[in-house]
């Protein structure tokens, strides 16, 4: 509030700072005894009752992340005849109040494309420090102009989702928001690179928060097995799940000779049985995933923000085999896709597994002696 919408609206009070007679505050903008701004971040929604002036604008940034308690002690407040509210977001979130608002005959809907901005449509800086054509563009390499994010952080539509996609982007959107939970095992999933353009990747989770990546490209399994004992010291990491297919069998036989406690991961396995499972998977991968799906549905986990995890998240499809089994596409076709492989969210898949209890040492998997 202080530092980014307060600081813009002090950039205009400087030039225009004659209509106004008083000086601005940190969140304070007064001008006389019953006309008045106010900032207000906060986790209480008492807070934005009690204001009942003729003339009243409530005014909602972010407003996707805002709870339903503070909607509703907005709307509350709205009794005077004059009095009027103004919600501002990007169209990530398929639910709640924001989503509801557009399709709402109370409101008046503004969707503004990136490629309407004026800067876009001029070439230049119109607007300081807001989209360019060089953004667009970039962005339309990395996602691809059908994918989700593209419609809603582009085109500022809410992205319909496929009855075949596997992780909704509000799912992913939620879990940025969500306040992280760190207590619990610090636990690492690793997606071993397979190819030169491929990236091995170390996520780290901290209780149920995906806490952050090591990324590293062109690595030798010795290379990657220090790097993995590195952040294990780093860390104190208590549990470590690494891909054992292709050249990741090398990094496990390391990370073995070294006396480090390690979980196989093997995608092409068969599924976990689990007594309370009620879907049947055609392999370990699909189940993986799916754990993901679920727990990102459910709002179990929270992730840190990162651009190319959300994308990773939310491309691959899935598919019901002849048996009835939920099928997750392979890596290869996501790749083919994306345009490149979602190691990121592998990574994290595997760690996730580990942390919710699919993945045990109970169930067969080689442990040498714990860390």
């Amino acid at each position: 509030m202080e530092k980014i919408l307060w600081a813009e609206l002090g950039k205009l009070y400087k030039a225009n700072g004659q209509f106004f007679g008083k000086s601005i505050f940190k969140t304070h903008l007064p001008v006389s005894e019953k006309h008045y701004a106010i900032g207000l971040s906060t986790n209480e929604s008492e807070r934005f009752q009690g204001f009942h002036e003729e003339n009243t604008l409530f005014i909602f940034d972010e407003a996707p992340g805002v709870a339903p308690e503070f909607w509703d002690a907005m709307e509350g407040s709205m009794t005077s005849a004059n009095a009027h509210f103004l919600a501002i977001g990007n169209p990530t979130v398929t639910h709640g109040n924001f989503f509801n608002a557009f399709k709402s005959s109370q409101y008046a809907k503004i969707s503004i494309s990136c490629l309407e901005h004026p800067n876009v449509i001029q070439n230049k800086q119109i607007i300081p420090g807001a989209v360019s054509r060089e953004w667009i563009e970039s962005r339309r390499e990395e996602w691809g102009d059908t994918s989700a994010l593209w419609k809603a952080r582009v085109l500022g539509e809410f992205a319909e989702v496929g009855e075949d996609t596997l992780i909704h982007l509000a799912w992913v959107e939620n879990a940025n928001l969500k306040p992280p939970s760190v207590d619990g095992e610090r636990i690492l999933g690793v997606d071993v690179a397979r190819f030169g353009d491929d990236s091995t990747v170390l996520a780290h989770w901290r209780g149920n928060h995906l806490a952050e990546f090591e990324v590293g490209n062109d690595m030798r399994t010795t290379d990657v097995s220090g790097l993995v004992q590195h952040v294990i010291r780093k860390h104190g990491i208590d549990k470590v799940g690494v891909d054992v297919i292709g050249i990741g069998a090398g990094v496990v036989d390391e990370l073995k000779d070294a006396g480090v406690a390690v979980i196989e991961v093997n995608s092409a396995a068969k599924p976990i049985e689990r007594f309370e499972e009620t879907i049947t998977f055609n392999n370990l991968r699909s189940q993986m995933w799916w754990q993901m799906r679920t727990d990102l549905e459910e709002g179990n986990i929270s992730l840190m923000y990162d651009e190319e995890l959300k994308e990773e998240l939310t491309t691959p499809k899935y598919g019901i085999d002849s048996k009835g089994r939920v099928c997750v596409e392979s890596k290869n076709e996501i790749k083919k896709r994306l345009g490149r492989s979602p190691d990121k969210a592998d990574a994290a898949v595997y760690g996730n597994a580990i942390r919710c209890g699919l993945l045990t040492v109970d169930q067969g998997l080689k442990v040498v002696f714990e860390i």
